[in-house]
């Protein structure tokens, strides 16, 4: 998904009121005790690969500034908006000893007042959103993002004057800079019941096989994951499809190559003819100079035949809302099945 920053920034930076000062760019970076900085209770993101990070930070020597404000409620105190996995491996330094004190060096903001139109809670929701920028994040902390930014967008929609658009291709364009489909893929784990999202932090599924557990009734996807944590169910797209249970009756089983003869040809005087003798051997691929990397190109190769069915994804389920919204059922379920289908083929690749 694409990072929100730049079409986000821009429109609350529109929306600012015209005669607010304007402030200088340039922060400076203060030392903080990490005891001093409170974590946000609005941060909803993981806090994963604490001592990983702790590793990378003591070889390098180097920490990228945290971003707080000063705490309101306790002076000399600062309420973390963006850091908080940084903290966390500064305190397990401290713990381990490989420090004395864990001071870390901050980016003190300005208060997250009210502006404009926006109330200062909103405002920093967006700033908590848009400094985690950076993060590999789970399909779970992208739709926490699309849940708590849709009440501000549809605020940002309602103060426009012009609206060409309806509000989600505004929110998924605009607010968000990604396409009304990829936005659909994201909320579409809305549909999950609750036990799937723990079920994904646990790795018991992937993430394409959880879209497609999302269109089926809350039942079955309770039945399905209650098979996961047996381990009679693996997780995968095609059984949550439905596709790699084998059928009732089994298919009689083949002669091998070898056990198969050619049978002579009969003309029509009853004579027989044999068969004519293959004597070239089929025609190879071209072989490639031995200066290209082929283990590259194949990669590569896989890369792009990847892309081409996200596209194709995206594209059938774009279609297939649109037929849901016309109540064209049979074009909805054709466009469900290749959806389906590119769904299986992404995850056979992974």
């Amino acid at each position: 998904m694409k990072r929100y920053s730049s079409d986000l920034l821009a429109i609350l930076d529109n929306q600012r009121n015209a005669d607010m000062p304007v402030r200088d760019c340039a922060y400076d970076v203060q030392l903080i005790d990490a005891h001093d900085i409170v974590p946000n209770s609005k941060n909803f993101y993981g806090i994963r690969e604490i001592e990983e990070l702790a590793t990378r930070i003591r070889l390098s020597g180097h920490i990228t500034p945290l971003e707080v404000v000063a705490s309101d409620d306790e002076p000399g105190k600062y309420t973390l908006i963006s850091g908080e996995r940084r903290r966390a491996a500064m305190l397990y330094r401290l713990e381990q000893g490989e420090i004395d004190k864990a001071v870390i060096p901050c980016i003190i903001r300005e208060d997250l007042g009210n502006r404009g139109f926006l109330t200062a809670e909103e405002i920093e929701t967006i700033n908590i959103i848009c400094a985690n920028d950076y993060r590999d994040k789970t399909p779970f902390e992208k739709l926490d993002e699309v849940q708590k930014l849709k009440p501000i967008a549809r605020k940002c929609w309602e103060q426009e004057s012009d609206r060409p658009e309806n509000f989600r291709m505004y929110f998924a364009k605009s607010f968000l800079g990604i396409s009304p489909s990829s936005l659909q893929r994201i909320t579409v784990l809305e549909k999950l019941v609750p036990e799937a999202r723990e079920a994904f932090e646990d790795n018991l599924i992937s993430y394409t096989a959880l879209s497609e557990l999302a269109y089926k009734p809350e039942s079955e996807q309770r039945e399905y994951l209650a098979g996961l944590k047996t381990g009679e169910n693996a997780g995968t797209v095609a059984e949550v499809q439905g596709k790699d249970k084998p059928s009732e009756a089994e298919p009689q089983e083949e002669p091998c190559a070898e056990e198969v003869m050619p049978e002579p040809v009969a003309d029509c005087q009853g004579e027989t003819e044999e068969l004519p003798q293959v004597t070239d051997s089929p025609k190879m691929p071209l072989t490639a100079s031995k200066s290209v990397d082929m283990a590259k190109l194949e990669v590569q190769a896989r890369q792009w035949v990847k892309e081409g069915l996200e596209r194709l994804l995206e594209e059938a389920e774009g279609e297939m809302e649109k037929a849901k919204a016309k109540e064209d059922t049979a074009r909805a379920a054709l466009w469900d099945l290749r959806r389906a289908a590119a769904a299986l083929a992404i995850e056979a690749m992974s």
